[in-house]
């Protein structure tokens, strides 16, 4: 018997398994892990954010591709973005005004479009983006990513019906070192802005004349490094997008975030101090136009996340045509009338 009872043991011990001694409470199985949330995905691009899309890869591909680094480095690379820009927008049909200075080493421009409003027409309102890139830098995310998404919110609301005038405008030279002090574009352009009227042309007409006079810029956007959007969770949306608030651009925040999806972008802000930062905000802030910066967050990836860019460039649109005061229109893309900035 005892015999028997040993055999039964060894077979226990070979098959991993002890004896249970009487009495002894039965082990509790391992508790479950919990699920991993699943991964929430974005909404696949309209119509509309699809043909963005293309439009951003195509200018992308010359800019940061064909181009690259352009800089007072880089200036006849430099020049050559220019001339693409402006030859995207005289093929849109519209005026390109082009502002000429010098800088130490280079001739810069900055490039300008206007899309004029009607009964609020002397009220303007400034979109604006620089093309350069920073040193070693063939400017993809960092001037490239956002001259594309400005060249493609001209190209989708250049016929727009607006109350107020957007002025489209792309700088030169805003990466530092190459944008410091005087040789910043925003700076030059600010500058005229609010000098008198008129300029080098005297105007035509008595009546140009009173309008002219009292044109007031009333807000700026400015948009910079936009390739790069980052999740604000590892594995889910929203993506983040940063948010610069200049003095006194309250409202203009106010109407542009509320045409942006807040199940797809979270808004990250930050105030600019005093006049201080490496922004172009400050060279409109010297003059007393304010405005916000909006930008992506994930540094400065070589990744182009030309869907988010896409995504982002609608939104935008939305909310420059609600600034502006825009009718309604059948293209799919409506923005609500306005009357909340003076």
């Amino acid at each position: 018997m005892k015999k028997v009872q040993l055999i039964s043991l060894f077979a226990l011990l070979a098959l991993g398994c002890a004896p249970r001694a009487v009495g002894t409470a039965p082990t509790s199985p391992p508790q479950s892990r919990p699920e991993p949330e699943p991964l929430r995905l974005l909404p696949e691009l309209t119509a509309d954010e699809k043909l963005v899309e293309e439009e951003l890869r195509r200018h992308l591909s010359y800019l940061s591709g064909k181009v690259g680094e352009r800089n007072e480095g880089a200036p006849w690379e430099l020049a050559d973005a220019a001339d693409y820009i402006a030859g995207q927008l005289e093929d849109m049909g519209l005026k390109v005004e082009r502002q000429g200075y010098e800088t130490r080493n280079v001739a810069a421009q900055n490039l300008a479009v206007t899309v004029s409003g009607s009964e609020r027409g002397d009220q303007i309102f400034v979109v604006g983006a620089h093309y350069d890139s920073p040193s070693g830098d063939k400017g993809q995310n960092a001037g490239g990513s956002a001259t594309a998404a400005l060249l493609a919110l001209v190209s989708i609301m250049k016929d727009a019906s607006l109350k107020r005038t957007i002025k489209f405008v792309f700088f030169s030279m805003g990466e530092s070192p190459h944008g410091d002090g005087e040789a910043r574009g925003a700076r030059h352009y600010a500058r005229s802005l609010v000098q008198s009227s008129g300029n080098e042309t005297a105007p035509s007409s008595e009546e140009q004349m009173q309008v002219e006079k009292r044109a007031e810029t009333v807000g700026l956007l400015l948009l910079d490094r936009l390739a790069v959007f980052e999740p604000r969770a590892a594995k889910s949306v929203p993506l983040e997008v940063h948010l610069t608030l200049s003095p006194g651009s309250q409202v203009v925040r106010g109407l542009l975030l509320e045409e942006f999806d807040q199940e797809i972008f979270a808004i990250e802000e930050s105030r600019l101090e005093g006049n201080k930062g490496d922004s172009d905000l400050v060279a409109f802030q010297e003059q007393g136009i304010f405005g916000v910066e909006l930008r992506g967050t994930g540094g400065e990836s070589e990744i182009v996340r030309y869907e988010e860019l896409a995504r982002v460039v609608t939104q935008i649109r939305r909310g420059i045509g609600r600034i502006a005061g825009e009718r309604p229109t059948n293209d799919g893309m409506l923005t609500p009338l306005s009357e909340q900035i003076r």
